[in-house]
Formats: C-alpha cells, structure tokens, sequence
C-alpha cells in the first residue's frame, strides 16, 4: 500500500497513457484504476494530454488528495509524491507545478525518439518534443528507469506490441514501440481481453481498500470521476467540433 512513512508512492512505477479521443466511460475507468493503483503504491507516469492521461492524472491527485485527509503530515497538493508527468514543454496544456516536469531535450534523448518513429524528419520540432516526452514516459527522466510495473493504456486497435500498431494506433504507438523494445508489458483496454483484466484488478484492489482504508471505491472516487471525467469529455467534443 502506499507508504506512509515516508509519504511516496514506493512499490514501483506504471505508465498510464493512451488516446485522447475516448469516452466519458473510458477516463472514468482509467481515473478509477489510478486511484487504486496510488493508494497501493504505485507511481504514475504519463504525459499531462486531454482523453486518457487526464483520466490517469486526475485518479492520482484524487487519491493523494484522500491520503491527506487521513494522514494531515502529508503537505497538500504535493503530487510529485504520487505521479511523474512528463510535459513536452513548460506549460503545455496548462499544465505546472508538483507532479509535472519538461525532460532535457538532448541530442542523446531525441537520437532515441528517433529510432522508434518512421517519419521522424517529417515530424515539426514540436512533434519531435512529443516524441521525446513519450520515451520519458515509460523510460522516466534519464531514459534508463523503465516503469517498474506495467504500461496501461486505450487505443481504438487495442495494439499490446510494436508488431500491432498501425495509423489508427495514434501517437500511443511511440510508447508502446518503445515499451515493447525494452521487454515492458503493454496493457491495451481497447482490447477486450485486457479490459476484463483491468476490470478484475479493480475489483480485487477495491475489496482491499475496503478493508484497509474502511472506504467505499464507489462512494469516494466514483462519483467524483464522472462528474469531473464527463466535463472534461465534453471539453474534448467541443475541441474536435
């Protein structure tokens, strides 16, 4: 569970990512999945975009902010505690403060971004920052501590490997090439068989946070997932209309 003796999410990290194109019910479930993934240890990475990493990122900070309520010594709105999101550039997508972080864009870590994207000298330096950052998120800031537990994501093919993703993969496909290439689980609920499995850890993880925080899942995380998952898919309508 998570540490509270030193206040950090310690028993490892885990990519949440995916498409940003998904529905109300998809950032709900991966909202849902990082509360339980946070208050049992597990740190988030992902890369502070609309659609899935909002779901991951909004799941963390709502279990931090719970974890504050039981324990007052933990300092409020300290998220660097609990997820390591990793922005392009300062300030993209509103993003600052604790918990975010722009990697250095070197020649070793673009040189690494490179070997894994097929259009690379087609890509706008703006492209090519994105790149980069999702090398940082599976591989972390020194592109050399790879998540220690899984990458979890959604795409509409449901690619678990870089031999299965195609166009429609998206830019998900950058993370999961480089996933794949350092022996790293993909974990993909646009794949039914996975969405079970995820559906099944989050029935096993709610049980046991029934019993060690005496908290519902439902009634805690969520009510408030929907409502703050559905505005922010309505936000997602509004951009792509």
């Amino acid at each position: 569970m998570f540490d509270f003796s030193t206040g950090y999410c310690n028993n490892g990290g885990y990519a949440g990512i995916g498409s940003r194109h998904v529905s109300k019910f998809v950032t709900e479930k991966q909202a849902i999945f990082a509360f339980c993934m946070t208050l049992h240890g597990f740190k988030l990475f992902s890369g502070g975009v609309d659609g899935s990493d909002y779901g991951f990122e909004y799941g963390a900070k709502l279990a931090y902010d719970f974890l504050c309520k039981i324990d007052n010594s933990l300092p409020s709105g300290d998220y660097d505690r609990v997820m390591q999101i990793y922005l392009p550039w300062p300030g993209f997508n509103l993003r600052s403060g604790s918990g975010y972080t722009v990697p250095k864009n070197t020649s070793k870590s673009m040189a690494y971004a490179q070997q894994f994207h097929s259009n690379w000298f087609g890509l706008s330096d703006a492209g090519k920052q994105l790149m980069v950052r999702n090398s940082h998120q599976v591989l972390g800031s020194d592109l050399r501590t790879p998540v220690s537990f899984v990458v979890i994501c959604h795409t509409s093919d449901g690619a678990t490997h870089a031999s299965a993703t195609m166009a429609i993969t998206g830019g998900t496909e950058q993370a999961i090439r480089v996933a794949s290439a350092n022996a790293i689980s993909v974990c993909n609920t646009g794949n039914p068989s996975n969405y079970l499995r995820i559906e099944a850890k989050i029935r096993n993880a709610s049980q046991i946070i029934l019993e060690r925080f005496g908290m519902s899942l439902r009634n805690m995380c969520v009510r408030k997932c929907t409502a703050t998952c559905h505005s922010n898919y309505q936000k997602n309508l509004l951009l792509k209309a």
